[in-house]
């Protein structure tokens, strides 16, 4: 019960941390603020989190676990058939651009002008872990170019995120062949780490 109680008062304080994140600087958020928000008491806080800081941190990485959908595209797509990977793309798009879930306001929130560069680098490192985590990788076994080749996969996701508002205005035509790009990128992408694309990168050096 009394787990269940400090899970309850966790979940309700980064509640009220993105609900502030919404409507004001994260430079202007105060413990004060989230307190009032939530409606936990000072004690409570304080036994969870030592600041304000504490707390953005916890409820950023939270959110970085919550992108499970672009993590399963990411491990279904083979290079195998370019038209069904196509199919997976587009429902993927269309779900990030149709939707207004929890994730996705928190998630704009976030890369807002209210947001703040420590917070972004908290989701990126975060997000590429997990990223890293999912398809059985580690990065200090990449080569110069697998880096370069990650750093660019983590760039695109981040450049749908930060462009849902264009996400949303494109209509079908546009919608697929964005998708049939995505999808091409990440099957290069995993080519560029397949065993055969080493060997063939350590003969020509």
């Amino acid at each position: 019960m009394e787990r269940k109680a400090g899970e309850s008062c966790a979940r309700r304080l980064c509640d009220a941390f993105w609900e502030l994140l919404e409507q004001k600087p994260y430079a202007q958020i105060s413990v004060s603020d989230v307190l009032f928000k939530s409606k936990v008491s000072r004690g409570d806080f304080y036994y969870h989190y030592g600041n304000l800081g504490d707390l953005a941190r916890n409820a950023v990485e939270e959110e970085v676990g919550k992108w499970d959908d672009l993590l399963s595209l990411l491990s279904q797509i083979r290079g195998e058939n370019a038209e069904a990977e196509t199919e997976q793309a587009i429902y993927f798009l269309r779900s990030l651009s149709q939707t207004n879930s929890v994730k996705v306001r928190r998630l704009s929130a976030l890369i807002s002008p209210n947001s703040a560069m420590q917070l972004v680098k908290i989701f990126q490192e975060g997000f590429k872990n997990c990223l890293l985590e999912s398809l059985g990788m580690d990065i200090s076994d990449f080569s110069l170019v697998q880096r370069v080749l990650f750093e660019g996969l983590m760039g695109l996701f981040t450049s749908l995120v930060v462009h849902l508002k264009l996400l949303k205005s494109m209509d079908r035509g546009e919608i697929k062949d964005l998708a049939a790009r995505l999808a091409l990128t990440i099957s290069d992408f995993k080519e560029g780490f397949s065993p055969a694309s080493a060997r063939d990168a350590s003969r020509r050096a």
